[in-house]
């Protein structure tokens, strides 16, 4: 594979591409930067375009690139506060789960669906729930056990 850099800045209603070595083209947007790039490396070199890799660094004014470093470190913290807050979610049903609550009830308190609070209760961490559903289902076959022999001996 043969690999090449290529800076792009905008000039008017273009982006110009100036791949290092090769030559320069352009593009009207970022998403056919990629294959200029690759195509002019390819007319210029005589290659296979398939054998080209471009990387590109894309130029733009330092009050916007400021900001795209801003949105790209809100963007990690929130993930990283999303993380954070995951992780309480499922302490906080761990615990609830240890106090045997229903799931109905610790959806409520937790803040989630019914379907997510049985996803945490059911995790293999919140044993004392699935101990309790294991019991509820064994009852609940040996309930209809009995009632099957009472039909029958009808």
């Amino acid at each position: 594979m043969n690999r090449y850099r290529a800076r792009v800045h905008r000039e008017g209603s273009w982006w110009v591409i100036e791949v290092d070595g090769v030559g320069v083209t352009q593009a009207k947007r970022l998403d056919q930067v990629s294959h200029m790039a690759r195509d002019l490396v390819a007319a210029m070199l005589d290659i296979d375009a398939d054998e080209v890799e471009v990387e590109s660094t894309f130029e733009v004014s330092p009050d916007i690139d400021a900001l795209l470093t801003a949105v790209k470190a809100a963007r990690e913290a929130a993930k990283i506060t999303q993380q954070e807050a995951a992780n309480l979610m499922r302490q906080a049903a761990r615990r609830l789960v240890a106090e045997r609550l229903p799931v109905r009830d610790i959806a409520r308190l937790v803040g989630v669906s019914f379907q997510r609070a049985h996803q945490l209760a059911t995790d293999k961490s919140t044993e004392p729930y699935r101990e309790r559903v294991a019991g509820a289902t064994a009852r609940v076959a040996k309930q209809k056990a009995g009632t099957r022999r009472e039909l029958a001996d009808r």
